[in-house]
């Protein structure tokens, strides 16, 4: 049996896979590495979770690699990235799982492979596939990608519609750490969350003033306050939804998609919000545009892996 190895290069860890025919079969997590000699250690986890396979069977045939960041499309390579995976920019990344994994590799976006996995069965009617499609993740910011006529957007310099998360949607909102001011996931992104709940008149009194003094500031812990009726985290919750529907709303505005996925670990903290983030959607869209089917990943933590498959099964590096 032919499988697959997808790695999954996450802000705060590291997810393996195993596909095999489209589905996941083994999977593994370990922390993110802060250095390129610790991304050695996520090397040496793959090769065990790949030799289990093995013995059973099965052989691997390609890697996907996916990282929170910039992918050029002829090389491979992170031309930009902020934060944790800053050290792999420029560095060879198919050459890296080549000499490390022995297996040939590709190497996209995180968003764009979690787009492509959430769509890779998806039908907008029966036996009509998704043509065009946006994704909207969030977590430690906003991740976004667009397939367009069937077909990841991607650009000449790998940029294409992976850059919602830095809409600008307050003009006098916070700086965001890309240089910008005001983007969605300077609102939206739980990295800056503390900041936002500081920003709040009288938040020293509120039920969120421990996790922002302590460092556990979280979106469960802000929409868990919400729900018990704290002012502070209502004021705050309602502007973290409002920027993940604006980021949505502007991808429509821009690609009409068909599909519209909302994804990521921090859409299990807003669980109960769902309805709200729709109607905030469908209230902002323009009037006359074709409002698109709007779906919630259910399994978030495994869209990337999958999509990483359907790359390698596109683009065959072998």
């Amino acid at each position: 049996m032919a499988i697959i190895l997808a790695v999954d290069l996450g802000g705060t860890h590291v997810k393996l896979g195993i596909v095999a025919d489209g589905a996941l079969v083994a999977e593994d997590r370990t922390a993110a590495p802060a250095t390129l000699r610790e991304l050695g250690a996520v090397a040496e986890r793959a090769r065990r979770l790949v030799g289990a396979q093995a013995a059973a069977g099965a052989e691997a045939t390609a890697v996907g690699v996916a990282a929170p960041g910039v992918v050029h499309p002829g090389t491979g390579r992170l031309t930009s990235i902020h934060d944790k995976y800053g050290y792999l920019v420029g560095h060879d990344l198919p050459g890296w799982a080549a000499a490390e994994l022995d297996l040939p590799a590709v190497v996209e976006n995180d968003a764009r492979a979690a787009l492509l996995g959430e769509v890779a069965a998806a039908e907008v009617a029966p036996g009509t596939p998704v043509r065009d499609a946006a994704i909207v993740i969030t977590g430690t910011g906003i991740g976004t990608a667009v397939l367009a006529g069937g077909e990841p957007l991607v650009g000449p310099e790998g940029y294409g519609g992976i850059l919602g998360g830095h809409f600008t949607v307050d003009l006098d909102g916070p700086p965001c750490n890309c240089g910008n001011v005001g983007c969605a996931e300077a609102i939206g992104g739980s990295w800056n969350l503390a900041a936002q709940v500081r920003a709040v008149v009288g938040w020293q009194q509120s039920a969120l003033a421990g996790a922002v003094s302590d460092g556990s500031m979280s979106m469960t812990v802000l929409f868990e306050a919400s729900a018990a009726g704290d002012g502070v985290a209502a004021a705050v919750a309602d502007r973290v939804l409002r920027a993940w529907a604006a980021t949505a709303v502007n991808l429509c505005h821009a690609y009409q998609p068909e599909l519209l996925i909302f994804s990521g670990g921090t859409m299990h903290a807003a669980a109960g919000q769902r309805q709200q983030l729709a109607d905030a959607v469908d209230r902002y869209l323009w009037s006359a545009l074709p409002r698109p089917e709007l779906r919630f990943a259910e399994t978030p933590e495994h869209s990337v892996v999958r999509g990483l498959a359907v790359l390698v099964e596109r683009k065959d590096p072998r």
